[in-house]
């Protein structure tokens, strides 16, 4: 395991598990990450993601899920996730902000949330933050000083969809 940086963003070599059944925004987020130095396996669903798990000799250190997707959401998966992977760790996505998301509710301790739309550089720290196991340490409010995932970027920064 390794970070690099390289025009300042920080990249990696562990390999991530891609959850995301918009072909758009998983290619897009393929790419990315894999030009960083991740390796990425990419899943359509959670119940694809399961199946990869089981079949995969590779260890996975990091899996990003979309919240809401067909067959098995991402809170349907996280659970079997971490029954499978003790000390796996996780980030879902979601279109919704997380009060809205998770419906009052909250994500299991240690599960990191990125809002999307998602610039690189947030990508990049979250997942970099996620593997060096700084998503637990709570989460701040979009805006406040330090709050590296949750923004980062300027308002020029590309945007994954």
């Amino acid at each position: 395991m390794y970070t690099r940086v390289r025009n300042g963003l920080p990249g990696g070599s562990e390999t991530v598990l891609l959850v995301e059944d918009e072909p758009s925004v998983r290619n897009s987020l393929g790419r990315v990450l894999s030009r960083e130095g991740y390796t990425v396996i990419e899943a359509r669903n959670g119940a694809e993601a399961l199946q990869i798990l089981d079949q995969t000799s590779k260890p996975v250190d990091l899996v990003m899920t979309d919240l809401l997707m067909p067959q098995m959401t991402g809170l349907e998966l996280i659970p079997e996730l971490q029954a499978r992977l003790k000390h796996i760790q996780i980030i879902v996505m979601s279109g919704f902000d997380e009060n809205a998301a998770m419906q009052g509710g909250t994500l299991p301790a240690g599960v990191a949330f990125l809002e999307k739309p998602f610039t690189i550089e947030q990508v990049l720290q979250a997942v970099r933050g996620a593997l060096d196991g700084r998503a637990a340490k709570g989460r701040q409010q979009k805006g406040q000083a330090g709050d590296e995932t949750s923004r980062g970027g300027s308002e020029d920064s590309p945007r994954v969809p």
